[in-house]
């Protein structure tokens, strides 16, 4: 998301990349670069917050993101399992 904002007293105009989350909502500023205007392409700098894009147009916040990686990794599991691999995991 783009949003352009105008500085009073002047003719200059401000431009500020937000992601938001597809979640929940939540928002986070991100940095503008020519590269990438429209914020297609998902941007390294909101990634090292906790970020992660889904996929290109969908991101999730860093609260989120835990419950999808945990529903992710329940789904890989389950799946290897209907497969007729089993995995045990031990913690140490």
């Amino acid at each position: 998301m783009v949003s352009l904002e105008w500085e009073e007293g002047t003719v200059s105009l401000i431009k500020k990349q937000f992601v938001v989350c597809d979640k929940c909502g939540a928002s986070q500023e991100i940095s503008y670069t020519m590269e990438d205007p429209f914020g297609i392409a998902a941007l390294p700098d909101h990634k090292r917050d906790g970020w992660i894009a889904v996929n290109p147009s969908h991101h999730l916040c860093p609260a989120c993101a835990a419950i999808y990686r945990k529903r992710q990794a329940e789904c890989n599991r389950e799946l290897k399992e209907l497969a007729g691999i089993k995995t045990i995991s031990v913690e140490v």
